[in-house]
């Protein structure tokens, strides 16, 4: 059967290695209704202003440009990153960089503000010996062999990420936002993906992420 992206990577990470990789395609699911919602904020806009619409990227932008892209479409897109080891040959910081990707393709496409790529997560913690070990690193276990992968250092704690997270929703409000669209790294995908309800009821903001706006194509 097909494997996940995140399955991929436990296998790629094992002591010999895998061949096996999961089938990468993405397409936007236009029956999703926040999909719809961020179509009806930039139904009245002409095409030729969405051709010149190519500064994504909010800390490149100037004050005046903010204002002219979230007048047009208030949407912030959040890349969850890490930097985290993903087996020999992809980059520490792997997840970020996907999501920002996507989210930049999609800001040019349709409007928003990508906003920098937080570099910190949440993970799974095993203490063997007195030393922790996080996510990947408990992938890598053999019998009598732990290993802390190199170039990880991304780990938080749940609560505190927690905290980080509203309190960038809160700055996104009060910056006129309406809605946040946050995806990256598998634990803090889910722990945004489970404030969607709390973030709607006490700031009024709208959040998903792209488990919830792509579908598999064929």
């Amino acid at each position: 059967g097909e494997i996940s992206l995140e399955m991929e990577k436990v296998l790629k990470g094992m002591p010999n290695g895998s061949d096996v990789s999961a089938n990468k395609i993405l397409e936007i699911n236009s029956n999703h209704e926040v999909y719809n919602k961020i179509l009806s904020l930039y139904e009245n806009k002409q095409e030729s202003e969405l051709k010149d619409y190519t500064k994504v990227l909010y800390e490149e932008m100037i004050p005046e440009e903010f204002v002219q892209c979230i007048q047009k479409v208030p949407v912030a897109y959040l890349p969850l990153g890490t930097l985290e080891w993903h087996s020999f040959h992809l980059p520490l910081g792997a997840d970020g960089i996907q999501a920002q990707g996507v989210f930049k393709k999609i800001a040019t496409r349709v409007g928003g503000i990508v906003l920098p790529m937080i570099f910190l997560g949440p993970d799974s913690e095993t203490e063997k010996d007195g030393h922790m070990y996080y996510g990947m690193d408990g992938y890598s276990f053999e019998e009598g062999c732990e290993q802390q992968l190199a170039g990880s250092a991304y780990h938080i704690k749940e609560d505190l990420f927690a905290q980080i997270l509203e309190t960038i929703i809160e700055n996104l409000v009060r910056a006129g936002f309406k809605m946040v669209i946050a995806h990256g790294h598998g634990p803090s995908t889910h722990l945004f993906e489970s404030k969607r309800k709390y973030y709607e009821e006490k700031y009024g903001i709208t959040t998903a992420t792209l488990w919830e706006l792509v579908i598999k194509g064929d």
